[in-house]
């Protein structure tokens, strides 16, 4: 399955009501606080909360219904835009989220893992594996973890073959990746290499790779 399509991006998150924490009060009630929680690819889940609910809380049920087992690895992120740049901060677990359903601060919440480790990453189920992998995929990207342009380019063409099946040469030309490099490349890497060199390197690896099948 396609990993970049197991969420509906539009979807809205169906959660059932809990005594502890949840309302089944209506919407506009002044005991509950709609939260719109990302994850780290934009997809989104909404959901209505107690005024009381804590940050660990709204993980815990969150986890649960999108099928995530190891819950304690993945923490709630604010986040925000300042000069340009994109800063966060870890909220903390007894943290109570009644002052973040306010508009007019600008800052989403994102969930996602707070520290990898290979161990849990093998033993991941489908859920939490594809959390796993967008935010390794962000990180390279954005250059928070540094790839090479050895391991980058492998790294991208497994993700071509996701997105675009087997190299087929009728279709997969130079200029094809021109307007997705992108979602493919570092900033890093595109300013130091330039975008028509890091297309020409990945098309030649994505024409000489093996087919891998994805379930």
């Amino acid at each position: 399955m396609d990993k970049n399509k197991r969420f509906n991006r539009t979807e809205e998150a169906k959660i059932d009501p809990s005594p502890a924490f949840y309302s089944s009060l209506n919407h506009g009630s002044p005991r509950t606080v709609k939260l719109r929680v990302y994850l780290i690819d934009n997809d989104f889940k909404t959901i209505n909360i107690e005024l009381d609910c804590k940050v660990r809380d709204l993980i815990e049920v969150l986890s649960k219904k999108m099928g995530i087992d190891d819950y304690e690895n993945f923490g709630l992120f604010e986040e925000w835009s300042k000069g340009g740049k994109t800063d966060e901060r870890l909220l903390g677990n007894e943290q109570v989220l009644s002052d973040l359903g306010n508009k007019k601060t600008q800052k989403k919440l994102v969930i996602k893992c707070r520290v990898f480790r290979e161990l849990n990453i093998i033993n991941a189920n489908d859920a939490t594996t594809h959390l796993y992998y967008i935010q390794t995929k962000y990180c390279i990207l954005s250059g928070y973890y540094y790839a090479g342009i050895t391991n980058a380019t492998a790294l991208a063409v497994i993700q071509m073959q996701i997105e675009f099946g087997p190299y087929s040469p009728n279709k997969h030309k130079i200029g094809f990746m021109q307007s997705r490099i992108r979602d493919f490349v570092s900033t890093v890497l595109l300013e130091k290499h330039g975008a028509k060199h890091m297309e020409f390197q990945l098309l030649e690896a994505y024409s000489t790779s093996s087919s891998v099948n994805f379930t």
